[in-house]
């Protein structure tokens, strides 16, 4: 059994005042968590968005960071002492981090389809669609040969460009 305090509220209660107040939000969070564990996944989906504009807006301000910086940082090497001994030079802190939020946002190439794979990802995937286009026509076209009772089709043609359907002219099969 749940215990009052002098405020009149539950031993939780008091424990989410006091989350509360150190993470603002952090209650919303709980409850979206609690109803998505009982099925209501509306509450998850507005944190997923708030989320991603975090993100967003996180990818922004270090993106900003560095192109002001620069992508190289000069580092001081100090002595036991705190005397400065010269520096080191090394990658500003905030490029793994653009990374992972360029990853996380879908904000790479690969994602973006604009690499080279994806390109020729997509002329085989023109190409396969034309290929079962023209294997429809195809089979249309024997199945018209059927209906009509002209006997048998003719061969496939040698290019896509040549016209087999055409009535025969005379010979066996001929409607006439």
């Amino acid at each position: 059994m749940l215990t009052r305090f002098a405020t009149g509220g539950t031993a939780r209660d008091v424990l989410r005042v006091r989350l509360q107040r150190k993470v603002p939000g952090a209650a919303e969070i709980i409850d979206a968590y609690v109803a998505a564990a009982n099925g209501d996944m509306k509450a998850t989906e507005a944190l997923a968005a708030k989320a991603m504009a975090e993100a967003a807006i996180m990818r922004q301000l270090t993106a900003e960071d560095v192109l002001r910086r620069g992508v190289i940082a000069e580092e001081p090497m100090v002595s036991k002492e705190g005397e400065i001994l010269g520096s080191r030079v090394k990658a500003h802190p905030g490029l793994s981090m653009l990374r992972h939020l360029h990853e996380q946002l879908g904000f790479t190439a690969e994602a973006l389809q604009i690499t080279r794979k994806a390109a020729l990802q997509d002329r085989e995937a023109i190409e396969q669609r034309e290929r079962e286009r023209r294997e429809l026509e195809r089979r249309a076209r024997l199945v018209e040969f059927i209906k009509r009772g002209i006997g048998p089709p003719p061969p496939p043609p040698e290019s896509d460009e040549e016209h087999w359907l055409q009535e025969p002219t005379s010979g066996k099969g001929s409607p006439n």
